[in-house]
């Protein structure tokens, strides 16, 4: 069995932007795609049984799944990113969507305001910042969407390969250089400690594996029965 880095040899995960320009790029990258394709059938689910009305906003969108899946039923559709680089993948939802940079750990908006948010992938911000700040801007009774790949997967998959690190996912370029992306994925467990400590409720947890997810599969996920796990929370 190949071995984690050692913490000597752990190094500083990195901005999504030093991958952007790649990230979406099927062939250079399938387990994003697989990962993707997961989560927005996760999201689309979710959709079909909470209310649409209100604002909504999308956290950590890069290409967003909610401009595809959910335009209509808002009055008003937000879109956001730390990363410049990553939010113009949404540029063709500007005439539905306002898009904005931004940072997860701290929204730029007021508390109370949306009736909806999605976090789609958003192990590179889950903690319990994070949640606070989702609990803050969330009207009661709203809804929050939050989609990760599974600790099942992560623990799994990460202990085996030589390359992966704590709280990081490993990522290669197409030139070689070897980067590392922030990504905290916890068990259920704990996930679930986290969203309610920020005083939130846990409503639903599902997951989704190799067989719900369009082939062809990246080697990275093959065989594993849980790829992405989605939480659907509300504030009561």
């Amino acid at each position: 069995m190949s071995r984690a880095l050692s913490s000597a040899d752990r190094v500083k995960p990195q901005s999504y932007s030093s991958v952007a320009a790649e990230y979406y790029d099927a062939e250079r990258h399938p387990t994003c795609r697989n990962f993707r394709d997961a989560s927005r059938s996760l999201l689309r689910d979710a959709l079909c049984i909470i209310p649409r009305s209100g604002s909504a906003l999308e956290v950590g969108a890069g290409r967003a799944l909610l401009g595809e899946l959910a335009p209509k039923g808002f009055d008003r559709l937000i879109l956001l990113d730390k990363s410049e680089e990553m939010i113009s993948y949404s540029r063709g939802f500007n005439q539905i969507a306002d898009l904005v940079v931004g940072d997860a750990l701290s929204l730029p908006f007021e508390g109370n305001t949306f009736s909806l948010i999605v976090a789609s992938l958003a192990d590179p911000f889950n903690g319990p910042r994070f949640w606070n700040e989702v609990r803050r801007t969330l009207k009661l009774g709203a809804y929050c969407v939050f989609t990760t790949p599974s600790y099942e997967w992560a623990s799994s998959f990460r202990m085996r390969s030589a390359y992966e690190q704590q709280g990081a996912a490993f990522f290669q370029t197409r030139e070689g250089e070897r980067i590392y992306l922030p990504s905290f994925v916890e068990p259920e467990a704990s996930q679930r400690k986290m969203i309610e400590s920020a005083g939130l409720h846990l409503l639903q947890i599902t997951s989704i594996g190799t067989a719900a997810i369009p082939e062809p599969h990246s080697p990275k996920i093959r065989g594993c029965e849980s790829v992405v796990s989605g939480y659907i929370v509300q504030r009561t």
